[in-house]
C-alpha cells in the first residue's frame, strides 16, 4: 500500500513539474533561430522547428546507457526511431516490453528502439538491469537519471509514452500509453 502512494504522489508530482516547464519560454531555442534568421545563415522556411508535435524536429538528448556508454538521439540520424519512455514499476510499460523485444529481434536492423527509462522515478534504480536481464530485453536502453529528457525535453505526463521518429529526426507520431507490434510494424513499413 506505501508503494502505490509513494508512486502515485510521485506520479502527481511529476506531473505538475511537467506542467510548471511547459510554461516557461524556451529561450535558448528561440534565440539560436534568431540568430540564424538575422546571419542568414539558415532558410527559416526549410528548418524544421524543434519541439514534440508530429512535423517537429526531436529534441536532441545524451544520455548513458545501462552499460554507461553515452548514446545520443543523433547517433540514430539516418535511421527510423521508436523513442520509448518506461519505468520498471508501471504495469502497462511491462505489458508493452515483450511486444518491443520481438519487433527489435524482426526489424532492429530498420528501425531502432530506445527505451528511455525514467530512473529518476525508480525506487531502486539497480532494479532496471535486474528487469532486462530476466526479461531478455536486448534493444539499447538509457538511463534519464535526472529527468532530463522525459518531463522537461519531451513532455511525458504519462508512461509508457512513445515517440516515432522518422530517418530525419522528424518525429511522426507519437502513442501515450503501451504500444503494440501491430502499430511498431505499421511504422516500420511507411
Amino acid at each position: 500500500m506505501m508503494k502505490k502512494l509513494l508512486a502515485a504522489v510521485l506520479l502527481l508530482g511529476l506531473i505538475g513539474y511537467a506542467l510548471w516547464q511547459a510554461l516557461l519560454p524556451k529561450e535558448a531555442a528561440v534565440e539560436d533561430e534568431l540568430e540564424s534568421y538575422v546571419n542568414g545563415s539558415v532558410d527559416v522556411q526549410e528548418m524544421p522547428v524543434a519541439g514534440i508535435d508530429k512535423g517537429q524536429e526531436a529534441p536532441h538528448f545524451t544520455l548513458p546507457s545501462i552499460d554507461g556508454a553515452n548514446t545520443s538521439l543523433r547517433d540514430f540520424r539516418g535511421k527510423k526511431v521508436i523513442l520509448n519512455f518506461w519505468a520498471t514499476w508501471c504495469p502497462p510499460c511491462k505489458a508493452e516490453m515483450p511486444e518491443m523485444q520481438k519487433f527489435h529481434e524482426q526489424y532492429g536492423n530498420d528501425v531502432v528502439i530506445v527505451a528511455v527509462n525514467l530512473t529518476s522515478t525508480e525506487a531502486n534504480p539497480n532494479q532496471v538491469q535486474t528487469f532486462l536481464k530476466e526479461g531478455g530485453f536486448t534493444f539499447p536502453v538509457l538511463l534519464d537519471k535526472e529527468d532530463v529528457v522525459g518531463t522537461k525535453q519531451y513532455g511525458v505526463l504519462t508512461i509508457p509514452t512513445s515517440y516515432f521518429i522518422d530517418e530525419k529526426g522528424i518525429i511522426v507520431e507519437r502513442i501515450n500509453g503501451p504500444m503494440n507490434f501491430a502499430q511498431m510494424e505499421s511504422f516500420a513499413k511507411k
